[in-house]
This record gives C-alpha cells, structure tokens and sequence, in this order.
C-alpha cells in the first residue's frame, strides 16, 4: 500500500486522513518530474525529467528513468519521445 498523491502530486487527503492505496501511474510520475535529492528517505530516486529535457548533451534520457525505476523494483525496458510524449516501456517487479 502506498500514500496517494492527487493530480498535484501533493500526498492525497480525506477527511483528514492521508488516502492510501495502489499507485499504479502516479508512482511511474513521481519518478519522472522529481530530481535525486527530492526525497528524504530514498535520495537515489529521481530522473529528473526537466532537466534531461533541456541537456543540449542529449543521450541520457533513458538511464535516467532506467536507474531511477531500477532502484524502486521496475524493470524499463524503453524511454522516448514520440509524438512530443514521453513514452516509458516499464513493468514493476514487484507485482
């Protein structure tokens, strides 16, 4: 069971309390648009999504998401850009 994020990736409330439940999608997200360093209690985590998109180097789009979702049980086996999306090819071993 994970803590819930809304559509603002703030942890999601109700009634209160912090929603809990499967992340499915939102945990892929949080890897993307979070940087190394974001979070406390796993510093490692984060592609860091804007700032591969704007590295005139280029190249490293994929290790990026690669070593980010590695570290939290996801296999990826792809990450491009297609059609100005980001498309990420990955399946969590955990499930």
């Amino acid at each position: 069971m994970d803590y819930l994020m809304d559509k603002d990736m703030d942890l999601a409330v109700e009634d209160g309390d912090f929603l809990r439940g499967e992340a499915g999608d939102r945990n892929e997200l949080a890897h993307l648009v979070t940087a190394p360093g974001d979070w406390k209690q796993y510093p490692e985590l984060g592609a860091d999504l804007a700032r591969q998109l704007n590295d005139e180097a280029g190249g490293n789009l994929y290790r990026a998401v690669a070593d980010s979702m590695g570290r939290d049980g996801y296999r990826v086996k792809g990450a491009r850009i297609s059609d100005g999306k980001l498309r990420v090819d990955a399946e969590d071993q955990d499930a």
